[in-house]
């Protein structure tokens, strides 16, 4: 059974964002940020470093149990991060490293963020993790050149180029290195559509709202191969 890991918290509103239309705008899909916990996912606590990334396990990142806050006190995390738990093995805001197969990459229109899923296998068997890198013109400064690097990865070894915009064109095992991160406003969707709050594209389903968020480095970890049909 998936287990819960209980958390309380003071009172903030939380912000949304409409759904746009998708259209390429540069090296992104939108002029502007997002908002939901946007301070926390552009940026890292003072002082860390990705060499010394604690490594996850894809499959035991992927099954990480939910923290529980109340839906009307997850708007005090808006620009905070979770403070560690004592029965919960990591804390937001740790440099986190996973391995897996990039299923899915597509930018958000509502923050033009690349919104990427890592998996076990190429074909997404066993559910997704997903990570994201938001646009270095909207990621703290000292951040720019690292997530800047990150998009043009993505786009070179998986679009021929281009902005990310779903099935990658070939199939490959990386590592993702970056802050571990709890989205924590789609706890409101977890009774409805399951522990991963229905997120999840590409027949892959998330099944945690941990993430990492944002990616500070990416690296091949196998050589590519193309993939069959459409992309």
């Amino acid at each position: 059974m998936h287990q819960i890991v209980k958390f309380t918290a003071a009172l903030l509103a939380c912000a949304c964002v409409p759904v746009l239309a998708w259209a390429q705008v540069g090296d992104g899909c939108t002029y502007h940020p997002g908002v939901a916990r946007w301070p926390i996912k552009t940026s890292v606590p003072a002082g860390s470093q990705p060499a010394n990334a604690v490594a996850i396990p894809l499959q035991r990142f992927i099954s990480l149990p939910n923290l529980i806050i109340p839906h009307d006190q997850i708007g005090y995390f808006q620009d905070k991060r979770i403070p560690a738990h004592p029965s919960f093995p990591y804390q937001e805001g740790q440099i986190v490293s996973t391995i897996g197969f990039l299923q899915w990459a597509k930018c958000e229109v509502d923050d033009n963020d690349y919104h990427l899923q890592l998996s076990l296998t190429a074909a997404g068997q066993g559910g997704c993790l997903i990570v994201e890198v938001p646009d270095s013109r909207f990621a703290d400064p000292a951040l720019a050149a690292s997530v800047q690097a990150v998009r043009q990865f993505v786009r070179q070894n998986f679009f021929a180029g281009a902005v990310p915009h779903g099935r990658p064109h070939v199939s490959a095992r990386v590592e993702v290195v970056g802050q571990l991160f709890f989205d924590a406003p789609h706890l409101t969707q977890v009774a409805r559509e399951g522990p991963g709050g229905g997120r999840g594209s590409g027949q892959c389903a998330a099944k945690t709202l941990w993430e990492i968020h944002p990616i500070l480095a990416m690296h091949l970890i196998s050589p590519p191969h193309p993939l069959p049909g459409p992309h």
